[in-house]
């Protein structure tokens, strides 16, 4: 009898951590690896901040580069933003710091979209400018 109430825990065990990973721990490392994402983004796309086409001189290839990052720009925001859904209990894991707050998020978001609205920008830059940092400080990046 006894094997067969090891057997019946062992397997329930098994059953309650792959729900519990499932519904709870998958959904705050996406978040995370969104935010190395959004990271990597400030980083990779720095030459897109000072952008300069004075005389209409970007060929193609640039234009399609530009389109490209300010795409994947809008799609990292929107996913971080889409993060908070997905996650049960979403404000008590924000609390204790498992995952970034509601403030934290929209402000990421906020930027990540202004950046990539303004990626032709090509009268006022310092937008650009503006709202990486918005980002890096909202992602406590120096």
């Amino acid at each position: 009898m006894s094997i067969f109430i090891t057997t019946f825990l062992t397997i329930f065990t098994f059953v309650v951590g792959q729900i519990i990973a499932q519904i709870f721990i998958k959904p705050i490392q996406k978040q995370k690896e969104l935010v190395g994402e959004i990271n990597f983004a400030l980083f990779y796309y720095a030459n897109y901040y000072y952008i300069d086409d004075k005389f209409g001189k970007m060929n193609k290839n640039q234009i399609k580069e530009l389109e490209k990052a300010k795409d994947e720009i809008r799609k990292l925001g929107s996913r971080l933003k889409s993060s908070t859904k997905i996650l049960p209990f979403y404000n008590f894991f924000s609390k204790i710091n498992f995952v970034l707050k509601d403030s934290k998020i929209e402000e990421i978001f906020s930027g990540c979209i202004g950046w990539s609205n303004s990626i032709f920008e090509t009268v006022d830059k310092k937008d650009r400018l503006e709202f990486r940092k918005k980002i890096a400080k909202a992602l406590n990046i120096n």
